[in-house]
């Protein structure tokens, strides 16, 4: 069942975006401040009712402009997780000494305050993960279970914050108009509409909507599982045009789907809501 829910969670839909115009722009020495919510309700079927509530906090610095690429480093400070599953309840508040000896810190805790470092491409915003600190924990590598836990965070991981701190508005566009960017493979199909709601000399205020879905087998013990997961995607973004730095961003996702495995089909359904608040 555990093996469910990472699949499941691991093919739960987030935002990330680029565009082929502007630039972002970045300065030597900058500090971004990126915090980070989601809340979960999932049905996994079988009665198996899953919630998750998790709040993070990162430091994002820019180390250093080279050519067409920033060098940044992004630190994880501190996380709040509130998970309830198969009957069971865990908590973790980095902030909490006594929740050092928790299942869930063994899980987390290693990955606090242990810098990695990307570059960002100052003409679409892509990042690229240069290196992950050695201390950090490989997810999946322990017998311990819980050691997964990031991969049902949805997108506490650093490249995802850096990721969504970027838009870049395609040029010529007016308050009104709307762009597409779609990904269509054999076992995905994602298909997001952007709309420019509002622009002036400091904000942008850009909408989305979208779908995505996923139709592909994975092994799972030995056994072939079919996955299939339709999302319907709406997201509200707040930016700077000038610099492309996003300011806000909250995307709700609602997932219906169905897992067949060794003969039995399970109905799936979750409603996600995801935040990222930035400060520059």
């Amino acid at each position: 069942m555990k093996k469910y829910i990472l699949i499941i969670l691991s093919l739960t839909p987030f935002l990330i975006f680029a565009q082929k115009a502007n630039e972002v722009s970045l300065k030597k020495g900058q500090v971004i401040t990126a915090n980070y919510t989601i809340s979960m309700d999932a049905d996994m079927g079988m009665g198996l009712v899953m919630k998750n509530a998790t709040s993070s906090s990162s430091q994002i610095v820019v180390l250093e402009e080279s050519g067409p690429q920033y060098l940044l480093s992004s630190t994880l400070k501190k996380i709040n997780v509130a998970i309830e599953a198969m009957g069971q309840q865990q908590t973790f508040d980095s902030e909490k000494p006594t929740d050092q000896e928790s299942e869930l810190s063994k899980a987390l805790a290693g990955n606090l305050n242990k810098p990695d470092s990307f570059r960002v491409d100052r003409i679409n915003g892509t990042v690229i993960s240069i290196n992950s600190s050695p201390e950090k924990k490989e997810i999946g590598a322990s017998a311990n279970p819980l050691d997964g836990i990031m991969d049902m965070m949805g997108e506490t991981n650093d490249d995802q914050t850096l990721s969504n701190a970027f838009f870049l508005i395609p040029a010529g566009k007016k308050v009104g108009d709307s762009w597409i960017d779609s990904v269509v493979t054999p076992k995905n199909r994602t298909v997001k509409t952007f709309t420019l709601q509002s622009i002036d000399k400091e904000t942008a205020k850009v909408q989305m909507t979208g779908i995505i879905q996923v139709d592909t087998d994975q092994d799972i013990q030995g056994n072939t599982v079919h996955i299939i997961m339709n999302s319907a995607l709406k997201e509200d973004i707040s930016l700077d045009p000038k610099t492309g730095l996003v300011s806000t961003r909250v995307l709700t996702t609602d997932v219906t789907g169905q897992i067949d495995m060794m003969g039995q089909s399970i109905n799936t359904s979750s409603k996600i809501k995801t935040s990222y608040d930035y400060s520059y």
